[in-house]
């Protein structure tokens, strides 16, 4: 499953990336989100899903079993790190959901499963409710209004706080300008209270740092542009995963910007699109036969909803996202070399071994 995650980021992160804007998200909430929905879709359109969420060769039981697996994984890695994900599913009332889908849910997704009354605004704070519950206040309102016509709404929630391995003094924080796309701003430039070793490689062109949290099961892994006009060439998940892979510990005194970061995308319905599920936004009886049981006539994907936030401070990262599918150290020279994190940077926060990615984002402009 990590390597399934792995590609579905990338070919999420190609598809949404925008380097004029700064942007944060969770691939790992959008394919979970979505491999519940694949759960209900007909024999044609659960192919379109497992390609597109990178499933390969598996059947549909087999992407459950990984996916849970994944999960599973994560959650135990490390005691002081919390990281957590949640599936909530609310569908019509009077609706009698089909067995399979429902055992599914249960079984693979530990998902939450309500009836509901769409046409009643009750319903949406109930769900903002649970999704604020589930990422520890810091997705408020992921909904703000659903459709009477809706039939179910898929939700999941990714929440993850960890403190840095090798923290930041804040004592010595101070402003400092950060070479932005549109210029030169200040910042808030956080600094190591002594220097510590980092996975890093560097050329020309960018430099990869790996900063970790911890134990070090969990990395933030950052790759800076040596120019901020090369943005838009440089911050892929590829030219990351290249730099990873030349990357050795290296003694800095590192320097990095304080910042948090909300990025919302209502419209996720148009980047699914591009990566092949357009069957499932057009209506067809077919397509999401495995929903409820009997025939539930024509049905579509209406909304994809996705919102993510993230504090990075002196003490470490918290995280979370949340999405909704409508259907309808050692010792070192005295004067240590300095890195200073103040260009244009894509980071990622990972798990260090599988390659897993939960998170992905771009500072681009604090």
């Amino acid at each position: 499953m990590a390597l399934s995650n792995r590609a579905f980021a990338e070919d999420f992160s190609a598809t949404l990336r925008d380097v004029s804007v700064n942007q944060f998200y969770s691939p790992l909430s959008v394919q979970l989100a979505l491999s519940m929905v694949m759960n209900a879709a007909g024999d044609e359109l659960r192919e379109d899903f497992l390609r597109v969420l990178r499933y390969d060769a598996l059947a549909v039981d087999a992407a459950n079993e990984a996916a849970e697996t994944l999960v599973s994984f994560l959650r135990k890695l490390d005691s002081r790190v919390t990281f957590s994900t949640a599936n909530g599913i609310w569908y019509r009332e009077g609706g009698t959901l089909y067995t399979p889908f429902q055992e599914a849910m249960k079984r693979h997704f530990q998902a939450r499963l309500e009836a509901a009354d769409f046409g009643n605004p009750a319903v949406v704070r109930e769900i903002n409710g649970w999704v604020k519950a589930e990422t520890n206040g810091l997705i408020p309102e992921l909904l703000e209004a659903i459709d009477p016509a809706t039939i179910m709404m898929l939700v999941n929630a990714v929440y993850f706080k960890a403190d840095w391995k090798a923290r930041f003094d804040a004592a010595l924080t101070k402003p400092a300008p950060f070479r932005g796309i549109q210029g030169v701003r200040q910042v808030q430039m956080m600094e190591l209270a002594e220097a510590a070793d980092f996975p890093f490689s560097a050329t020309e062109e960018y430099t990869y740092v790996a900063l970790p949290y911890s134990s070090g099961q969990f990395q933030m892994e950052v790759l800076m542009v040596n120019d901020p006009s090369r943005a838009e060439e440089l911050l892929h998940l590829e030219t990351l995963q290249a730099a990873a892979e030349r990357a050795n510990p290296q003694g800095f005194r590192l320097l990095f910007p304080k910042f948090e970061m909300r990025y919302r995308e209502e419209d996720l319905v148009k980047y699914m699109a591009k990566m092949g599920l357009e069957a499932a936004f057009s209506s067809h009886p077919g397509n999401f036969s495995r929903m409820f049981e009997g025939p539930t006539g024509p049905t579509a994907i209406s909304d994809i909803i996705h919102e993510a936030f993230i504090q990075v401070d002196e003490k470490g990262t918290e995280a979370a996202a949340a999405t909704a599918v409508g259907v309808v150290m050692t010792s070192l020279p005295a004067a240590p070399p300095e890195l200073r994190i103040d260009n244009p940077f894509l980071f990622v926060i990972s798990e260090a071994h599988s390659g897993a990615i939960l998170f992905v984002g771009h500072l681009v402009n604090p």
